[in-house]
């Protein structure tokens, strides 16, 4: 990941940083989500990761470590229940 521009956060092993590009890679054994301010940068990231990966896209997130992820797009929201 450190190739890619990543660097480690020292509270959770498996949460990386892009401060470049704002981007944030979260992963959980074999699930990867990457988390930016815009879809292209995402598509960006995720074609970089396949290319490294086999990889699955499973669409935008609903369900995370548990957490139910509710967006809002007209609002610009993101909830966490």
């Amino acid at each position: 990941m450190k190739a890619l521009g990543f660097i480690l956060f020292n509270s959770d092993i498996y949460m990386f940083y892009d401060s470049k590009r704002c981007i944030y890679l979260v992963i959980y054994i074999d699930d990867f989500l990457i988390v930016a301010f815009t879809s292209v940068i995402i598509v960006e990231m995720r074609n970089t990761l396949a290319k490294l990966f086999e990889l699955k896209n499973l669409g935008s997130v609903k369900l995370f470590f548990g957490i139910r992820i509710i967006y809002d797009r007209f609002n610009r929201r993101i909830y966490l229940d």
